[in-house]
């Protein structure tokens, strides 16, 4: 994720943008069901992904995709699109592992390295509450709040599906980002650092409360006014759609 100052002032511009109609139809985030746009989304992930060296050459076909992708029917892909280019380019894009009848044990986080009592909560979880954030890539040169903009839309997604808890490992370098962006709705599942299936190099597995902490930016005393402001911010954004 880009530093928090940029991602914050893009982020006030483009809220300004959506208030007018003229610009708001630029930049278009939504949950994907056309099998083009699928594919062009998984292109995406797998560029930056292979570039970053988190997934081999030698896993990817001649289409520019994964040979094997497991979890390909479990899969809910998003993307944020760029209406004026001129081919409509994706420039961001994710996936939520998630089936209304999904459980952790579908998903990739490494049960057996999750503490307590997190570990202990996910195997009573109801069928369908969790879903696993993946493959979340970003083009290159593309705005700093596209991502935000494609976290918006897994909120909303949320909201409309009864889930109420993301996983995800995350790369340690940008950890403490997301903490200031996310606070007390970020849980950190294990001491350290893991490897995912499917994933080269070493994770932070994290859990997100979806509905709870993104704005109870008060209890976070050791933030500075300027984190919490910027929290505040990017949490009603990206929580902006629950409540409508």
């Amino acid at each position: 994720m880009p530093r928090n100052v940029n991602v914050f002032t893009d982020l006030v511009l483009e809220t300004g943008r959506e208030k007018l109609p003229f610009l708001s139809e630029r930049y278009e985030s939504y949950n994907i069901e056309d099998p083009d746009e699928i594919l062009q989304a998984r292109k995406l992930a797998t560029v930056c992904f292979t570039n970053l060296g988190k997934i081999s050459n030698d896993e990817v076909n001649q289409d520019g995709i994964l040979i094997e992708d497991k979890l390909l029917s479990k899969s809910e892909f998003f993307g944020v699109f760029d209406n004026k280019s001129a081919d409509r380019d994706i420039l961001a894009t994710a996936r939520l592992i998630w089936r209304p009848d999904t459980t952790i044990d579908e998903m990739r986080l490494p049960m057996e390295h999750v503490n307590e009592p997190y570990k202990t909560m996910f195997e009573q979880y109801r069928p369908g509450g969790i879903a696993e954030i993946g493959s979340l890539a970003k083009a290159s040169g593309a705005p700093t709040f596209t991502t935000l903009k494609l976290l918006r839309g897994m909120w909303r997604f949320a909201a409309e599906n009864n889930i109420d808890k993301f996983v995800c490992g995350l790369e340690p370098k940008v950890f403490p980002h997301y903490k200031k962006l996310f606070g007390s709705s970020l849980h950190e599942l294990t001491d350290g650092t893991i490897e995912f299936p499917g994933i080269n190099g070493q994770q932070k597995p994290l859990m997100i409360d979806v509905f709870h902490g993104m704005d109870d930016v008060e209890k976070d005393h050791e933030q500075s006014a300027l984190d919490k402001l910027q929290r505040f911010v990017v949490g009603s954004y990206i929580t902006q759609d629950l409540s409508k």
